[in-house]
């Protein structure tokens, strides 16, 4: 929520103040509290009723865009099947050639979106290799922590939504 210094704002009711009482904003202390004219009291930015003032929306954790991404744009499918099959795999990882056959979803298709789930911290590259179905050396990649995190939480939510 957008304060300033100045500003006058209604109070909620609590301990402190009775319902609708107007104190000034004196100050803005940090992220969360402010300064009052009433008695130079500290108080948390939540206890004030502003009515048409929203509060401003928390910027997304890596956490919360990790999982916006298995459900983005296009072929989210396909996102969701790669970072199941890297879930699975667990330390030995696969290439996008092993990705394609457990999938069965082209290569260069499921590698783009194992891309779109590495760009977001939920892959990783290893530093091992192993062949194609050509012989050419293929890059192993594994699930991180906030892969597991993410797949896990996307299993409850598709739960729940089976279930409603």
């Amino acid at each position: 929520m957008k304060l300033r210094a100045g500003q006058s704002v209604t109070m909620r009711a609590d301990q402190q103040f009775r319902p609708g009482q107007t104190v000034t904003v004196v100050a803005l202390i940090d992220d969360i509290h402010v300064r009052v004219d009433w008695g130079e009291t500290i108080i948390p930015i939540a206890s004030i009723d502003c009515p048409g003032v929203e509060p401003e929306p928390a910027e997304p954790t890596e956490f919360e865009l990790a999982l916006r991404e298995l459900y983005r744009g296009t072929k989210p499918h396909h996102r969701q099947a790669a970072l199941r099959e890297l879930v699975l795999a667990g330390e030995d990882g696969l290439t996008d050639f092993e990705l394609e056959k457990r999938t069965q979803i082209k290569q260069t298709s499921i590698g783009k979106r194992r891309w779109d789930i590495q760009n977001r911290g939920m892959v990783v590259d290893t530093n091992r290799k192993r062949p194609s179905d050509t012989n050419s050396p293929s890059t192993v990649r594994c699930v991180t922590r906030l892969g597991r995190r993410v797949w896990a939480e996307f299993l409850l939510r598709e739960k729940e939504r089976q279930a409603s």
